[in-house]
């Protein structure tokens, strides 16, 4: 996995920052998937690519506005906004004033600035992993599905909060074959996914929705701490510094965390994260 190819996605950006920019022309850079394209962005920088995009647009209008004598409905349109109206929403979303407080130097506002991707090589520190082969297995559970990365980002807690503690909880986990909840990404089309939160098991039931996962090789880490810390910071180690050392390659096919049965508050609870590979 060459992360350098993420810094030609960055510059995209910022050269198209006035167009429609499409997920498959920056995948396209990367030489990715968009699908794999979104996952690794979010776990690297820890924004999702639609959210970067949309902070950048903004942050790029602040210089017409501050410098130039455009009016706020060009401005508007210039960044792709539909009209003033849905402009200035943005602004008082993420700079807490109006284009026009912002053009009158009422309020002091931050700009968001162009990422920059760099690999380093961060020696001295081990990831215990270990490979697997499975063959195709089943899951039963219930799921929501996302369009985008960005949206899933958002809506996933809250998917496992309300699931949580229900009765379906328990249902499942009783047609598990082993002791564990997963919570899998399946990639469907373009950037869309379903995440499902369910167990692997034998018992196809009527009552929950299914999958097969594919047959596939698997590296499996072990992220030891709370939930969901500890996952946020090995996944990111993972991404940032295993995969682009070695000769592994994430491929497109399902994704998972597998939960056993304990406190995923407490400090030695272990999630076991898999990652598909070639």
């Amino acid at each position: 996995m060459n992360l350098q190819r993420f810094n030609d996605v960055l510059h995209y950006i910022e050269a198209h920052i006035t167009e429609t920019i499409a997920i498959d022309d920056l995948a396209r850079c990367a030489m990715l998937s968009p699908y794999n394209l979104q996952k690794l962005f979010t776990v690297l920088t820890g924004i999702p690519l639609g959210e970067y995009i949309r902070r950048r647009k903004l942050s790029r209008s602040l210089f017409e506005l501050l410098e130039t004598k455009q009016s706020i409905l060009d401005i508007a349109l210039q960044y792709g906004y539909a009209g003033p109206d849905n402009y200035t929403k943005a602004c008082k979303k993420y700079f807490g004033c109006t284009p026009s407080d912002i053009r009158a130097k009422r309020q002091t506002v931050s700009a968001f600035s162009k990422l920059s991707i760099h690999v380093q090589i961060k020696g001295g520190s081990s990831m215990n992993y270990r490979v697997e082969q499975l063959d195709a297995f089943q899951v039963v559970g219930v799921k929501e599905s996302y369009a985008s990365m960005d949206e899933g980002v958002k809506k996933i807690p809250a998917f496992w909060q309300q699931f949580s503690g229900t009765d379906k909880e328990q249902q499942l986990l009783k047609e598990a074959s082993d002791d564990a909840m997963l919570g899998l990404c399946i990639p469907t089309e373009d950037t869309a996914y379903d995440y499902v939160i369910g167990v692997k098991t034998d018992n196809i039931r009527l009552s929950f929705e299914s999958w097969t996962i594919p047959a596939s090789k698997w590296l499996v880490f072990e992220a030891v701490g709370p939930v969901p810390t500890a996952i946020q910071q090995t996944t990111r180690e993972i991404f940032e510094s295993f995969l682009p050392s070695s000769q592994y390659e994430f491929t497109q096919a399902p994704d998972f965390e597998r939960y056993p049965n304990g406190d995923v508050t407490a400090q030695d609870y272990v999630t076991e994260i898999w990652i598909p590979v070639k």
